[in-house]
């Protein structure tokens, strides 16, 4: 199954188009259009600047056409494209369709928090995967153009290949594991080993404030303190982190998240997926 291998993510991207107009004779069939009395006729600057017709034809013996040089590409909207892959992964809880969320909308609380539940965690885990391979970087991905009656224009962008298949592998992967397996491969991938606090983990979402965390490596939480935040963030609204419940003290000892959670401002709330920690 190919997911974002390949696809066309123009519409997930904001961009700005470098390039330059340049004149060109009217092509038809691969023939120049040319004015019937001189076969070599060569249009003047300014006629160029006119852009001269032959009326006899009614047909523009030359355009203004745009050639692309570059794409600049100011941001990718990771979190429409975390919905583009959950609605392929999981198209069974996909309340972009009017049907089940119709379904959806008549099952009681417990069901819903519980459907709730499994989606957050599924796409908090595709995010991750989508921002380890670093999508958000613009070197990461291609542009193809096409050319209509005035020049080129933007036709694809999509992502590298080696980045789309690694990507795409590592969904694949995800996809079919329970929220407790989930857990455990996306921080695998980030860190190459689990912790034993992660492990065969019942994990659930809890909405809760930045003075409720115990950020324990105080040193990493200074320095991503002191670091620029990621401009993805100001529009994030899944779970910010991975914690550990600390009992009934109504505190949360990060596991993963640094920099998620050191974004907040002190007064958000925001939430975050957690455990109970084997301490308590």
């Amino acid at each position: 199954m190919k997911i974002l291998a390949g696809q066309n993510c123009k519409h997930y991207i904001d961009y700005d188009v470098i390039g330059d107009y340049v004149f060109e004779p009217n092509i038809e069939d691969n023939n120049i259009i040319s004015d019937s009395s001189d076969s070599n006729y060569v249009l003047t600057n300014e006629e160029n600047s006119n852009n001269k017709m032959d009326t006899k034809n009614n047909t523009n013996l030359n355009f203004q056409k745009y050639t692309i040089k570059s794409v600049n590409i100011s941001s990718i909207r990771i979190d429409d494209l975390v919905d583009y892959c959950y609605e392929i992964l999981d198209p069974k809880n996909n309340l972009n369709n009017p049907v089940i969320r119709q379904t959806f909308e008549v099952l009681d609380q417990k069901k819903k928090r519980e459907i709730g539940r499994r989606m957050l965690i599924y796409r908090y885990c595709i995010h991750r995967i989508l921002t380890l391979n670093k999508i958000y970087k613009p070197e990461n991905w291609i542009f193809k153009t096409m050319n209509d009656y005035y020049g080129e224009e933007v036709d694809i962008i999509c992502l590298k290949p080696k980045v789309s298949e690694k990507v795409d592998l590592e969904l694949l992967c995800l996809s079919g594991k329970n929220e407790s397996k989930k857990m455990e491969y996306i921080l695998e991938l980030e860190y190459g080993h689990l912790i034993p606090t992660v492990i065969n983990k019942n994990w659930d979402i809890v909405q809760i404030d930045q003075s409720q965390l115990i950020f324990s490596n105080q040193k990493h939480f200074e320095q991503c303190q002191s670091e620029t935040k990621t401009k993805y963030l100001e529009t994030y609204k899944l779970p910010r982190g991975v914690v550990s419940k600390q009992g009934d003290t109504g505190k949360y000892k990060v596991v993963d998240g640094y920099h998620r959670l050191c974004s907040v401002s002190p007064d958000q709330k925001f939430l975050v997926i957690y455990c109970e920690s084997s301490k308590f």
